[in-house]
């Protein structure tokens, strides 16, 4: 009888290092093994939410971590010893108050939080698109002639003379 091959993707048992009981595969002690299978374990319970924080920290790229480090800087001459990103946050506060309406957007969405998008009507909805390919596109636009706009040009370069 033809021995059987593993298939593409599947370790034989004698990669396997968890085939029998006793071997130890890679591994140098059982407890070195029972070690490193308990690092396989969730890190909480199915059904559980995740703990607040897990996963993968967030980094600053080289200009976040440079804008920061400069907004906590003393602007240098103040007499109120405020910081870069103070006198920034009172000039976005005084474009508002003028009327600059992206200035005061940007201040709700930093203090409020984004605001959702409407969605009126029920949902889902059914949509209708009626193609009419009868009709010209632009029926109010007429282009001139080429020749037309050829004898323009040269009328109007000969009068300059």
């Amino acid at each position: 009888m033809a021995e059987e091959k593993p298939r593409a993707g599947e370790a034989s048992p004698q990669e396997n290092p968890t085939s029998k009981p006793d071997d130890l595969g890679r591994f140098t002690s059982l407890e070195a093994k029972q070690r490193s299978l308990q690092n396989l374990k969730p890190p909480f319970k199915q059904g559980q939410p995740a703990p607040a924080g897990a996963g993968r920290p967030k980094k600053d790229g080289i200009f976040t971590s440079t804008a920061r480090r400069f907004a906590r800087k003393r602007f240098p001459g103040d007499a109120a010893d405020r910081t870069y990103g103070q006198l920034v946050v009172e000039a976005m506060f005084k474009q508002a108050i003028k009327g600059n309406v992206f200035a005061a957007q940007l201040l709700f969405e930093r203090l409020e939080g984004r605001m959702p998008m409407p969605i009126e009507g029920d949902l889902p909805c059914q949509i209708t698109v009626v193609v009419n390919r009868n009709q010209p596109r632009y029926p109010q636009i007429e282009l001139p002639k080429k020749d037309a706009i050829m004898l323009e040009a040269d009328t109007s370069s000969r009068a300059n003379d």
